[in-house]
């Protein structure tokens, strides 16, 4: 699967802190699907050594250069991944989605947050989901393209500083057929991680604003996630990555959340009396 030509990644970035980035990322995707074909647009010199199998000059630099690089990709099925995003276990499994279907993202989940309650041209409700476009998959059938040729048209026309709503009412207008991932291929909330238990998958992909806050240069990416997690949590999550059973663990060992264990804490230190009271 993770060999096949017609399927690949794809990344893009303007400028150097992006495109530092989107290399750390690259090698934490390498290293989870090392057959994997990858390609990056960017306007930087990556250098030589990099973990790419292209690398592709962008013809326009501005912040959302993944519009112009899904509809050039030279694959049939692309996954698109953000520079800031990090992936943590295999997710080559994607590419059996986009063999039925034509769309693919995960979704947002704060959906009170006043950037996610923006509306670009029709208010929907809130059953329709707003998906986190760091991580998309595609088919590249002529309609698809099309449709994100014109999603970079939209954003270059009118001047948007944020995608997320044009795409959500274009694709519930559109007859493409999407899959809503799972949360766990676009973790992009922190607090998230302390909820897991062992009845929770692993995520797949971590995608936090605050890896853009600490210095990438000749960074990992466990590196970057261990500065924004702390031990504590990066401990967790490989342990839950462990003992989940889509990615091969057999043997199910009890993993209580961070909350549960913190609400047993706090319950045992006067929070019974007090409820109770």
């Amino acid at each position: 699967m993770q060999d096949n030509p017609k399927n690949g990644f794809v990344y893009a970035a303007s400028g150097e802190e992006y495109s530092q980035l989107a290399l750390i990322s690259a090698r934490s995707l390498r290293e989870f699907c090392p057959l994997a074909q990858i390609d990056f647009f960017t306007d930087c010199d990556v250098g030589p050594n990099h973990p790419f199998d292209r690398v592709v000059p962008l013809t326009r630099s501005w912040f959302r250069p993944k519009f112009e690089a899904l509809p050039e990709s030279r694959f049939d099925r692309t996954v698109y991944i953000d520079a800031d995003a990090m992936v943590v276990a295999d997710i080559s499994d994607l590419f059996v989605v986009l063999e039925h279907h034509e769309f693919c993202a995960a979704p947002v989940i704060r959906n009170n947050r006043p950037d996610n309650c923006r509306i670009w041209k029709t208010k929907l409700p809130l059953s329709v989901p707003r998906y986190n476009c760091g991580l998309i998959g595609i088919q590249n059938t002529p309609k698809v393209v099309q449709f994100m040729r014109q999603a970079e048209d939209i954003m270059i026309a009118e001047n948007l500083d944020h995608d997320q709503s044009m795409m959500r009412e274009r694709l519930f207008q559109s007859d493409i057929r999407v899959v809503t991932l799972p949360y766990e291929y676009n973790c992009n909330e922190i607090t998230y991680i302390d909820l897991l238990s062992n009845e929770f998958s692993a995520p797949r992909v971590l995608h936090f604003a605050e890896i853009r806050d600490h210095p990438s240069h000749g960074a990992t990416a466990k590196q970057l996630l261990g500065k924004v997690l702390g031990p504590e949590r990066m401990a967790f999550l490989e342990k839950h990555r462990q003992n989940d059973a889509s990615q091969g663990a057999t043997e199910l060992v009890e993993m209580p959340s961070k909350c549960t264990l913190r609400m047993h804490e706090n319950w045992g230190k006067g929070g019974q009396s007090s409820a109770s009271a």
